[in-house]
């Protein structure tokens, strides 16, 4: 089960992706010649960051196990 660090590891990353996808939707939008270009960057920033917060994702996780005296 995930606790509450989790859950907010999680929800920071998800608001971050939204971020992004709301810029990049914006971008597209304001220059449609790099249409295609925009998304594929944005695309490549969102799966980034969302591999790059696995470990905080686990690590809150981790502490949460710990809180609660569960193992490790």
């Amino acid at each position: 089960m995930l606790g509450r660090r989790a859950w907010w590891e999680i929800f920071h990353v998800a608001l971050g992706v939204g971020a992004a996808a709301l810029i990049a939707s914006l971008v597209a939008w304001a220059y449609p010649l790099a249409q295609r270009d925009v998304w594929i960057v944005a695309i490549v920033g969102m799966v980034t960051t969302t591999v790059m917060s696995v470990p905080q994702i686990r690590r809150a996780m981790a502490a949460d196990r710990a809180e609660q005296g569960g193992p490790r």
